[in-house]
């Protein structure tokens, strides 16, 4: 899976971008999926109501949706071993972003299986920080070299998309 966004940076030369996608119930409530269930059903309650009161020391035992992210200027690909599906990124070169510039930035989303019912939603989020937060409790996250306002152009000409693989059922 992939995120293609058309991006600019004014006011600075760089920019790390944070994606999530999500899967949204009928009503547009986000769906995660408890990765560790625990045999108790009143343990699993509790655990669900601290996961979403934001307890986010349980991060790891809720699956929010694939994700990815991307230091822009590191956008260049690996061509050897990117698909078309799934980009690689080649970390050979710093490229900066010069004031004006609009450049594409395949995101790698990572691998993921989902079954999808009738109604369902699908949304993506895209941030200047790290929407999933530290994967464990304490652990620091990465600084970003996010500064001026960023942009990300759509339509017409600018071909910002999401590629899903799909296997139909």
């Amino acid at each position: 899976m992939k995120l293609r966004l058309l991006v600019e940076a004014k006011g600075a030369n760089d920019m790390d971008l944070f994606v999530l996608i999500q899967k949204l119930d009928k009503k547009g409530k986000v769906l995660n999926h408890m990765v560790v269930r625990p045999g108790n059903p009143l343990l699993r309650s509790a655990m669900r109501l601290a996961y979403a009161l934001g307890l986010k020391k349980l991060g790891l035992l809720f699956y929010s949706g694939p994700n990815g992210r991307m230091r822009v200027s590191h956008r260049q690909l690996d061509p050897a071993r990117s698909t078309p599906s799934q980009p690689v990124l080649a970390h050979t070169a710093e490229e900066l972003l010069t004031p004006g510039q609009i450049v594409p930035a395949d995101i790698p989303i990572w691998p993921t299986g989902m079954q999808w019912h009738a109604g369902e939603q699908l949304r993506v989020v895209v941030a200047g920080y790290n929407l999933k937060g530290p994967m464990f409790p304490g652990m620091p996250l990465a600084p970003t070299r996010n500064k001026g306002e960023h942009i990300i152009h759509t339509g017409g000409k600018y071909d910002s998309h999401l590629l899903v693989p799909v296997i139909p059922g």
